[in-house]
C-alpha cells in the first residue's frame, strides 16, 4: 500500500501484477544500494558515519519505523497503514540516491526506473478511474458508508445522542456531528481512544443504547436480541440498521440461591463450584484448550421455574467460549434449547461489561447445561460467575419453552 501496489482498505491489487512489480522494482533498488554501500553499512554498525553521504541512516530509519509499527498496538492495521506514512521521509531520499547510482552507469536504466516508479504511482491513483480509498471493513466484508448525512438526520429525528456501534462508524459519527452523537464500541476493534465517550448520562443503561450496524451484522445482532429477551424498533439509514427503543420484558423474579442447587458438574481440572461462589476473583475453567464437548452443568434440588440467567466473564474475558449452546432439562429429562449455537454470536456481541444477561419466558427446569461448541488452540474456557433467576414465588403459572 505504501509503495502503490494497493489502496487503503483494499485487498485487491491496483492492477494485475502490481504487487510483484512493486516488490521487484524496490527490491532491485534495495539490492543495488546494499551492494554498493556494503562497506559503509558495516562502518555504521561499528559506529562510524559517512558524514558526506550518510545514506545508511535513512535505511535504518526505514527499518526501525517498520519495526516500531509492527510491535505497536497498531501493528494489526495493515490494511490502512497510515502510521507508516513517516516512511516516505526516508523512502524519497533512498530512491533518489539509488536512481543517482543507476544513472552513473546507465542513463537508459535510470530513466526506466523513474518511469516505472512514476507509472506505478499514477496507476495507483487513476487505473480504472480516479481512485478513492476504500472505507474500513466493519463486518464480513461490509464497509463503512461514504456518506453519513442520512444517518445523522435519522439520529437527530429520533433524538439519539449516543449509540453502540463499530469503532470506524462511531468515530466518523462523532467527528461529523461535532460530538453531538458519541458512541460505545461494539465488536472489534475494541480500542477506546476517548474514554469520555463511554460514559452514560444519569439514569441511562448501556443495554438500552441504540445500535448502528451494517446489514450482515444486523442478522447476528437480531438473533442475539431475541435470545436475550429484547424488543426493539428499527430504521434504515445510510446503508445501516438503526436498532433503537430496546426494552427487555422482565417478569418479577428472584435470584436462585446456592442452597437450591444440588450439584455443579464440569469438564476440566478446576472445581465447578467456583462458577457459583459469589466471587468475581475466582473462576471455573477447563484447564485445557477449548474444544467441543466441554460442559458446565447445574442441577437443582427441585424443578425451578427459570426466567433468566447471567453469565459473567469477570477478569477472564479472553476465555469466552468460542461457541456455546445452553439447554435445559425438564423433570422428565427432556432437553430444550435456552440459547442455541446460532444465537450465541449475537448474544455475546451485545453483552455489556463482560456478561451475557438473558431473560426468557418461564420454563420448568431440573438441570441447565452450558456446552462448548467451539475451539481455541491455546485458551481454556472460563466462567467467572453464573447466576440463575426464577419466577417470583407469587406467580402460579408456568409455561413450557415450546409455548414461545
Amino acid at each position: 500500500i505504501i509503495l502503490g501496489a494497493k489502496q487503503f482498505w483494499e485487498r485487491d491489487a491496483t492492477f494485475g501484477g502490481s504487487t510483484l512489480l512493486v516488490y521487484g522494482v524496490y527490491g532491485a533498488l534495495s539490492g543495488i544500494l546494499v551492494f554498493i554501500r556494503r562497506r559503509k553499512i558495516v562502518d555504521l554498525l561499528h559506529g562510524t558515519i559517512d558524514r558526506v553521504e550518510p545514506i545508511e541512516l535513512f535505511g535504518f530509519f526505514v527499518v526501525f519505523t517498520c519495526a516500531v509499527f509492527a510491535v505497536s498496538s497498531f501493528g494489526w492495521l495493515s490494511q490502512a497503514p497510515r502510521y507508516l506514512l513517516p516512511l516516505y521521509v526516508g523512502l524519497f531520499v533512498l530512491v533518489g540516491y539509488c536512481v543517482k547510482l543507476v544513472y552513473a552507469r546507465s542513463r537508459v536504466a535510470a530513466s526506466l526506473v523513474v518511469a516505472l516508479i512514476v507509472g506505478i504511482d499514477l496507476a495507483s491513483c487513476y487505473a480504472g478511474g480516479r481512485a478513492l480509498p476504500g472505507e474500513p471493513v466493519v463486518f464480513k466484508g461490509e464497509r463503512v458508508s461514504r456518506d453519513h448525512s442520512e444517518l445523522l438526520k435519522v439520529l437527530e429525528d429520533l433524538k439519539i445522542t449516543k449509540v453502540r456501534t463499530n469503532y470506524w462508524i462511531g468515530y466518523r459519527l462523532a467527528f461529523e456531528s461535532n460530538e453531538r452523537v458519541t458512541f460505545r464500541v461494539l465488536h472489534e476493534p475494541r480500542q477506546v481512544r476517548i474514554p469520555e465517550y463511554q460514559l452514560l448520562s444519569s439514569g441511562a443503561r448501556a443495554y438500552q443504547l441504540p445500535l448502528v450496524v451494517v446489514p450482515a451484522e444486523r442478522e447476528v445482532i437480531v438473533q442475539g436480541l431475541t435470545a436475550l429477551g429484547y424488543s426493539f424498533k428499527e430504521r434504515l439509514a445510510s446503508g445501516y440498521s438503526v436498532i433503537y427503543d430496546l426494552k427487555r420484558g422482565e417478569v418479577p423474579r428472584r435470584r436462585v440461591s446456592r442452597d437450591e442447587i444440588e450439584r455443579i458438574d464440569g469438564s476440566g481440572e478446576r472445581s465447578p463450584e467456583e462458577a457459583m461462589d459469589d466471587r468475581f476473583d475466582t473462576r471455573w475453567g477447563t484447564g485445557q484448550p477449548q474444544k467441543p464437548g466441554q460442559y458446565l452443568s447445574v442441577t437443582f434440588m427441585d424443578p425451578i421455574r427459570l426466567v433468566g440467567l447471567t453469565y459473567n466473564f469477570a477478569s477472564w474475558p479472553q476465555d469466552y467460549p468460542r461457541g456455546l449452546e445452553i439447554y435445559g432439562e425438564d423433570p422428565r429429562g427432556n432437553r430444550f434449547p435456552i440459547l442455541s449455537g446460532s444465537q450465541y454470536p449475537g448474544a455475546f456481541s451485545i453483552g455489556i461489561d463482560g456478561e451475557i444477561s438473558m431473560s426468557f419466558p418461564e420454563v420448568m427446569v431440573k438441570r441447565v447445561v452450558l456446552a462448548q461448541t467451539g475451539a481455541h488452540p491455546i485458551l481454556d474456557w472460563s466462567v467467572g460467575e453464573l447466576e440463575f433467576f426464577a419466577a417470583d414465588s407469587s406467580r402460579t403459572s408456568t409455561h413450557e419453552l415450546a409455548s414461545r
